[in-house]
């Protein structure tokens, strides 16, 4: 382990102080940084550094005035620009440390509370604590007022405040280069300062954490070892510890969002402004938990009841001061483990700098903005093929909550998943039996008989809710009915309808007895019949038409399979039990019906996972939202197996079939059903990041109706092979695992439901040129920073120069940019859509010509105002004569982006073909340089307001050029700091350049 040192002085007086050189571990790796290299560097020419901005240690408080030791720590305070009471050992505490020094560049006084001598730390931590109500370190003063600590701090950097607050305390010199121009002024790169240290926390645990969460959690923690206490000579307590250790597990791993434990806490404070908090001691935590858990489940199996309930008798304890009094132990430890150096300091850092964006975000997200009604835009309505649009801001989409319009068919996915599960139950219970052997015993039942009933009147429910939601629509909305029927992506969703219909009927009829039919037998004969029909209609319709029209290769998508798979639930309800005919011939036929519908299916299965697999292996997959399709690729070969099982089965009792051969076969399709489960869960692995870059999406719901088809093979493959105890115990992981998927599905569509966001609202769409309107959402978060920055200067004051020359730089990218975006725009972007509406561009073309003839003018302005050879008189009135045009011509930008996302972005959404965008966008790269990307994307990457927004904006750009990915990636480092490349790097990782960490060459 190294160590970072920060020089530190004794003496008040800064030219007669003698320095010395504290060690502090940062992070392993980092060279010691001495007296000399304790800068905040912000210049490419260390030649030029006017000073040093380093840490100041104090270390005698008697030497400030005063009678008492509260006097003395007011006048410390009130002594130094910056002071912090800070310990040597926090990482909070070096993380500001770090960002006051090395990147503002300012002197900071700190007052080390555990390294005072005679025990005046701890009284002198009582007084700060006890005068700011702030009860951790650090405490941050800013000219004798109290800011805060870390993660206020931090907080007014990315509002833009920090800066303002500092501007009189810095002795470096800006980070900026070549300003004594406007058109050659440039921010120096991270690269060229010090970038900084970031860890990542291991698998996909998130940097920060809900409080409210994780104290919900906690005692629900609490309520399970009380049970488990209470009732442990129950043989159910065993697996209710097992349970308990995979929920765990699962926290320890992802957080909560696949937790069913996390996932309540998550809905019980859905709509609750989070109580962020650092992720890196919570997932210490949750692995401590899992690690008890782990232990307590081994002893209920082993037969050591007494040890299991002592370890959950502690494990209650912990959990207990976590839910009532909000104190982690384990975080605690985690903290320890830093002090000692067995763990990087900078561990916390990309929580305490991304925390106040993420509650910007989720203030935004979850905030009903006053926004005007879309307008409907009818360019000529004399023609039908004239340009027609619907004006709509991002706000209104977002507040878009409609259970009637927005009631999609792959909602349908959510009675599908259900009804899935609750058909894997019944093919678990008794059901079965005539598989099972000539004697049957109760043992070998996975699942009550009343699981799969209630779960079975649920889906009903659910389906007919949203049946009558989808009827409204239909007769309300047929455009947007047609519009998803037509889209080769989204109509597999109608699929959908059909087999929850035949899955409803299956488990609505039962066996049929001695003597007539029932009404529940008639029903759900007839109703079988009905949806088997429509689906092999359906699949007619739909192959059809991906014959007989043409389709682009990115239109191929996995879900197509959910044709052959409701093909092959059709075969396997014709021939199972309850549509057992006494006439041999009737039966003959229900074999041939079976295979009438298998022979489809099957053919569609192989071609359709061919091309599928061709298309997923050598695509970009930039949108994780699409990539959970390929789940049914293990739907597929569990469902077809069942059904080839129950006709190749009925084939044998007719005499013209081996029954052992049916068994076998059907082992094989469930088999290549488990290694497709195991594969996901590999792609699941940080490393290749496949699957969960994206938050929770209707998407899930399919995923969780393959785990529930997987289920059901399992069920019939141990019916099969009863005799076997490791079959009953796949099976019973199978089932965990699906109804875990099923139960963290539901839970996040209850979070969704409440805070109206992400169900029975518009689907979030992008594509390929994506990217331009993201570059206006980073001019929007740079123009109030610029007119602020630009607001503050006042040459006639010490910090004016400074003040000017990093406006100059901020102002010259903002322009060049500026430049690029619109060249784009005229030459390719805009060009396009006028060629396919003639005149409809004209405004913005124009525009663009006005923006550069003003732009012009102010560059020779700023000119004159960075010329120090002119007065300063001469130099304050044009300064004055920008401060007083530049907002005007922003605001005014602003309304022209504003006017292009209405105007123009319709064009591209609704008439541009996939691969005409791709082409746009590829020309547009084509058009500028490498140097000015080196500008332009670092530009929106910083001032796009919101992480999503940026992660999309790279993607945007990948999906058009995959193969530019990591040139796009090297970009990225050289002009991000570490924190910053840490965030992206987790969401996209086919962008990371050769050199870093889990590059890899073929992506």
């Amino acid at each position: 382990m190294t160590s970072d040192a920060f020089t530190h002085n004794s003496s008040d007086d800064e030219e007669d102080e003698k320095e010395q050189v504290v060690n502090v571990d940062l992070e392993e790796g980092t060279a010691p940084i001495d007296k000399e290299t304790t800068t905040a560097t912000t210049t490419t020419d260390k030649k030029k550094k006017k000073n040093q901005a380093v840490v100041h240690i104090i270390s005698d408080i008697q030497q400030y005035k005063g009678a008492t030791l509260q006097d003395k720590v007011n006048d410390l305070i009130h002594s130094h620009g910056i002071v912090m009471f800070s310990k040597t050992f926090c990482p909070f505490c070096l993380d500001l440390k770090e960002l006051l020094t090395n990147v503002k560049g300012v002197p900071v006084y700190s007052l080390e509370v555990n390294d005072v001598p005679q025990k005046q730390g701890t009284e002198i931590h009582t007084i700060v604590k006890d005068q700011t109500g702030h009860k951790t370190v650090p405490a941050v003063y800013i000219h004798g007022i109290f800011r805060g600590g870390c993660d206020d701090v931090k907080g007014l950097q990315t509002k833009n405040e920090l800066d303002a607050l500092l501007q009189d305390l810095v002795v470096v010199d800006p980070p900026v280069q070549n300003v004594d121009r406007l058109e050659t002024a440039r921010l120096v790169p991270p690269q060229q300062q010090r970038r900084g240290e970031a860890v990542r926390l291991p698998f996909w645990f998130p940097p920060q954490a809900n409080d409210y969460v994780v104290r919900i959690t906690s005692f629900q923690v609490v309520i399970v070892c009380v049970i488990l206490l209470a009732f442990h000579w129950e043989s159910w307590a065993k697996w209710v510890s097992a349970a308990l250790l995979v929920d765990f597990g699962l926290r320890t791993t992802v957080g909560s969002s696949l937790s069913p434990l996390g996932m309540m806490g998550v809905v019980a404070t859905a709509t609750r402004e989070p109580q962020l908090v650092a992720g890196a001691g919570k997932q210490f935590a949750a692995s401590i938990g899992t690690v008890f858990t782990a232990a307590s489940t081994a002893c209920f199996f082993a037969g050591h009841d007494i040890a299991a309930m002592v370890i959950l008798g502690v494990l209650l304890i912990f959990a207990a001061l976590e839910s009532c009094f909000g104190y982690c132990a384990a975080c605690h430890c985690f903290m320890i483990g830093i002090q000692w150096g067995l763990l990087p300091n900078s561990v916390y850092r990309i929580y305490t700098s991304a925390r106040q964006e993420l509650m910007d975000t989720w203030n935004y997200v979850h905030a009903n903005q006053d926004v005007p009604t879309p307008e409907r835009v009818d360019t000529d309505p004399t023609s039908k093929i004239a340009l027609k649009y619907k004006t709509k801001t991002d706000e209104f989409t977002k507040n878009d909550f409609d259970w009637i319009r927005h009631m999609m068919p792959c909602y349908f996915a959510i009675p599908l998943s259900l009804a899935g599960l609750a058909t894997a139950f019944k093919l678990g219970s008794e059901y079965m039996d005539p598989f099972r052997g000539p004697t049957v015993n109760p043992d070998l039942i996975l699942v009550p008989e009343g699981w799969y009933q209630v779960l079975g009147v649920i889906s009903a429910v659910l389906f007919a809710l949203f049946a009558v939601l989808f009827a409204c629509r239909l007769i309300q909305y047929p455009k947007k009915c047609r519009a998803e029927w037509v889209c080769p992506q989204r109509s597999p969703s109608f699929g959908a309808i059909t087999i929850t219909v035949m899955l409803l009927a299956f488990l609505l009829h039962d066996e049929i007895r001695d003597g007539p039919e029932e009404w529940p037998q008639k029903t759900g004969r007839i109703v079988f019949w009905i949806a088997a029909v429509a689906h092999a209609l359906l699949t007619v319709v739909k192959f059809s038409e991906w014959v007989g029209f043409r389709h682009e290769f990115e239109h191929v998508h996995p879900q197509w399979l959910i044709f052959p798979v409701g093909l092959a639930v059709a075969s396997f309800g014709v021939v199972m039990p309850f549509f057992e005919e006494t006439n041999a011939h009737f039966q003959e036929a229900n074999v041939l019906l079976a295979r009438f519908f298998l022979s489809f299916g099957y053919l569609l299965w192989i071609a359709i996972f061919s091309i599928s697999l061709f298309k997923v292996v050598t695509g970009h997959n930039s949108d994780p939202r699409a990539r959970h399709g390929v789940w049914i690729w293990m739907a597929s070969p569990c469902i077809i197996g069942i059904a080839d099982f129950a006709t190749c089965a009925k084939e044998s009792a007719l005499g013209y079939g081996d029954y052992n051969v049916c068994v076998r076969d059907f082992s094989s399709y469930f088999f290549i059903g488990v290694f497709f489960f195991f594969t996901y869960v590999w792609m699941s692995l940080p490393y290749i990041g496949f699957f969960g870059r994206d938050p929770f999406n209707k998407g899930y719901w399919i995923d969780s109706f393959c785990m529930d088809c997987l289920a059901c093979a399992a069920a019939v493959f141990y019916a099969l092979h009863n005799t076997l105890e490791a079959c009953r115990t796949i099976a019973f992981i199978i089932y965990a695992i699906a109804g875990t998927f099923n139960c963290v599905a539901f839970l996040h569509t209850l979070k969704a439901l409440a805070v109206h966001r992400g169900f029975f609202t518009p689907m979030d769409k992008w594509g390929p040129l994506s990217w331009f309107k993201l570059t206006h959402e980073a001019f929007r978060g740079s123009i109030p920073k610029l007119k602020k920055a630009l607001a503050a200067i006042d040459l006639t004051q010490p910090t004016g120069q400074r003040q000017l020359e990093l406006f100059a730089a901020n102002y010259s990218t903002f322009v060049r940019v500026h430049q690029e975006h619109s060249k784009h725009e005229d030459k390719v972007i805009f060009k396009t859509f006028n060629d396919l509406f003639p005149g409809h561009c004209k405004e913005y073309f124009q525009d663009h010509e006005d923006d550069r003839v003003f732009m012009e003018e102010k560059r020779v302005m700023a000119n004159k105002v960075l010329d120090t050879t002119l007065s300063l008189h001469e130099r304050q009135t044009i300064l004055r004569q920008l401060q007083h045009d530049l907002p005007v011509f922003f605001d005014e930008f602003l309304v022209h982006i504003r006017g292009e996302e209405d105007n123009m972005q319709p064009i591209g959404k609704k008439y541009m073909p996939l691969e005409l965008q791709k082409q746009m966008a590829r020309a547009c790269f084509q058009l500028t340089p490498a140097e000015r990307w080196e500008e332009y994307i670092p530009f929106v990457i910083n001032n796009a307001p919101r992480h999503p927004q940026r992660v999309r904006f790279i993607k945007s750009m990948c999906w058009s050029m995959p193969e530019r990915a990591q040139q796009l990636g090297a970009i990225v480092y050289r002009n991000v700091d570490a924190v910053m490349w840490k965030r992206m790097d987790v969401e996209i990782p086919e962008m990371i350049p050769r050199g870093e960490s889990n590059w890899r060459k073929y992506q």
